[in-house]
């Protein structure tokens, strides 16, 4: 009997064992990034709030250090960043191979009621030269980028690019407008990051 318990005792552990083993993978692949990737969405946004009592002329530029600029160009390097725009001229001049047809060209609207699809916008933003506002990786592989267009900085846009595996070989997935900043919102963004909008040097 004792020895049929302690067997019993044994097996119970190493299910527990177990379980213990499979949260912990779960925290650290899937929640911990997750959390992190919204966090930094949180800060990125925080600097953009505005209270009621606010109005625009009281939001001032942003001052950046050269350092701070410095890293900040470097997100023009981002190889991300650069399949961002490649997948932009290719459905420019219709060659689609980079996009992924369903998701990332056809209009939709997602379940928070944006839209979805380049179809859904005009052509003439993806013309312009877009700054880089946010770079945050995607839980489900690859990254998200997130772009201004200079000639039309009234939207934020999301574009999910996705590394399929070969090097130097990416897709865009998905793209969509970011509907959390408003119209108002973008306005400040404007103003707290001219120096952004100033530089035609770094942008694609």
């Amino acid at each position: 009997m004792i020895k049929k318990l302690r067997k019993h005792t044994k097996i119970m552990l190493s299910v527990l064992v177990g379980l213990i083993i499979a949260l912990t993978m779960i925290v650290i692949f899937i929640v911990y990034p997750w959390v992190e990737s919204r966090l930094a969405i949180a800060r990125g946004q925080a600097n953009n709030q505005t209270t009621n009592d606010t109005t625009t002329e009281d939001i001032q530029e942003l001052q950046f250090s050269q350092e701070e600029l410095e890293g900040y160009y470097r997100a023009y390097e981002n190889p991300y960043v650069l399949a961002t725009r490649k997948a932009l001229n290719s459905y420019l001049y219709g060659d689609i191979d980079s996009l992924d047809r369903d998701i990332a060209i056809e209009k939709g609207e997602d379940n928070n009621g944006a839209l979805t699809g380049l179809d859904s916008f005009d052509k003439s933003y993806y013309k312009s030269k877009f700054v880089v506002f946010a770079i945050n990786n995607s839980i489900s592989g690859g990254q998200m980028i997130s772009i201004i267009f200079k000639d039309k900085p009234d939207k934020v846009f999301l574009a999910w690019i996705y590394d399929v595996g070969n090097e130097g070989n990416y897709q865009m997935r998905s793209f969509l407008e970011d509907i959390s900043f408003t119209p108002d919102k973008m306005k400040i963004i404007q103003k707290q990051y001219k120096s952004y909008f100033d530089d035609e040097t770094h942008m694609l």
